[in-house]
């Protein structure tokens, strides 16, 4: 397996294979807090993380290919100009089976009534786009992609691929509801 990238969040460390967890975080306090409220130095140790405190967004910084992204409340707080680059380094970095699993706020939510025309970075504050923007952005970068209904309380879920044969079906999309279990194709397939 190659390398994972986690855009997001350290919690994710503990689960993965020692060196196998890069995260990019522009803010390196929010790191070094995450460390010591949630993982601890230890899991630092054991686990072998490498973090980028890139503004960029740069992938690249550790020339990998990527089995999994994530980047979970990211592409909320980047303008026009930060989420088509970060789409475009997630495609120069993803592996050609990867996933790439990422949030963008929608028009309409979190009291967001247009869509954000303004570029940079923006935190704590949020942008909002329409789907129909996101999904043009994902398929410029070089993607395709599809909205999840996987839930979050205010951000929409996206899956993004090389190649669209890597997305989740429509078909299965009953899996990202939280009812997997009592699904009959779970049950079929144990």
């Amino acid at each position: 397996m190659t390398a994972r990238l986690c855009v997001a969040t350290a919690a994710l460390t503990p689960y993965l294979q020692p060196g196998k967890y890069h995260g990019i975080e522009p803010n390196a306090w929010l790191v070094q807090d995450a460390i010591a409220a949630e993982i601890g130095e230890d899991q630092v140790r054991l686990k072998q993380p490498r973090f980028s405190h890139n503004a960029d967004f740069r992938t690249d910084v550790f020339g990998a290919a990527f089995d999994f992204i994530l980047a979970q409340s990211v592409l909320s707080h980047t303008g026009r100009d930060l989420t088509q680059r970060l789409l475009a380094n997630f495609a120069s970095s993803l592996a050609d089976t990867g996933l790439v699993l990422a949030t963008f706020v929608h028009v309409g939510s979190m009291g967001l009534a247009a869509e954000t025309q303004e570029n940079g970075w923006v935190y704590p504050g949020c942008y909002a786009y329409h789907p129909e923007t996101v999904l043009g952005w994902i398929r410029a970068s070089g993607l395709s992609g599809r909205w999840l209904p996987w839930f979050h309380p205010s951000q929409q879920w996206y899956a993004m691929a090389k190649s669209p044969k890597y997305l989740p079906l429509p078909a299965k999309f009953s899996h990202l509801s939280g009812a997997v279990l009592s699904d009959t194709d779970f049950a079929a397939s144990t």
